[in-house]
C-alpha cells in the first residue's frame, strides 16, 4: 500500500474506527480493527486496499438503519498497525496501536498477554469536557487535545 492510501486507512480508522483486542471463543483475545458505518462504499475502499472483510447488520424495524462494518484481524490488523500506528492522532487509539506493535507477539505467553490486555484496557479514553462545562474549559480541553493529537511522533 502506498503512502497516500495508508494515510487515508489510518485517518479513517483515526475518525470512525476502533483498535480492540477481540474475546476468542477460546478465551483468549487477538488484535482487530473495526470501523462501523452506515455507508457501504468507504468501507468497500477500506477491504480494497487493506483486506479484511465487510459484515452486515440488519434490522427488521422500519426506523433502524442498515450498517454495516469493516473487520481486519489478528496478523493482518498488527501488519496494518505497525505500518501506520504513527498517522493515528487521537490519543487513546495511537497509543493502544503503539502498545500492540510493540509488544504483542504471537509466541508470547498466556501470562504475557494478559499484562498486555491489562495494559491495553488501562489506557484511558481522553475526552472532551460535558456541555454543561464552560466555554473556556471546553475551548482549552480542545486546544489541549489538537495540540497533543499533532506532536511530532517518531517512529521507532
Amino acid at each position: 500500500m502506498d503512502d497516500r492510501a495508508l494515510g487515508w486507512v489510518m485517518g479513517y480508522i483515526d475518525a470512525d474506527g476502533s483498535i480492540l483486542l477481540n474475546l476468542l471463543s477460546s478465551g483468549r483475545r487477538a488484535p482487530r480493527i473495526s470501523v462501523p458505518s452506515t455507508d457501504r462504499m468507504p468501507l468497500a475502499h477500506l477491504k480494497l486496499l487493506a483486506g479484511g472483510y465487510i459484515i452486515s447488520r440488519t434490522d427488521k424495524r422500519k426506523h433502524v438503519q442498515w450498517a454495516w462494518m469493516w473487520v481486519l484481524s489478528k496478523d493482518r490488523s498488527l501488519e496494518l498497525l505497525r505500518d501506520g500506528w504513527d498517522l493515528l492522532r487521537v490519543p487513546q487509539k495511537r497509543a493502544r496501536a503503539k502498545l500492540l506493535v510493540d509488544r504483542w507477539k504471537w509466541g508470547t505467553t498466556i501470562e504475557e498477554r494478559d499484562q498486555i490486555t491489562e495494559e491495553f484496557f488501562a489506557i484511558p479514553d481522553e475526552k472532551l469536557p460535558r456541555k454543561t462545562e464552560s466555554k473556556e474549559k471546553a475551548d482549552a480541553a480542545m486546544a489541549e487535545a489538537f495540540e497533543a493529537a499533532n506532536r511530532p511522533w517518531k517512529k521507532v
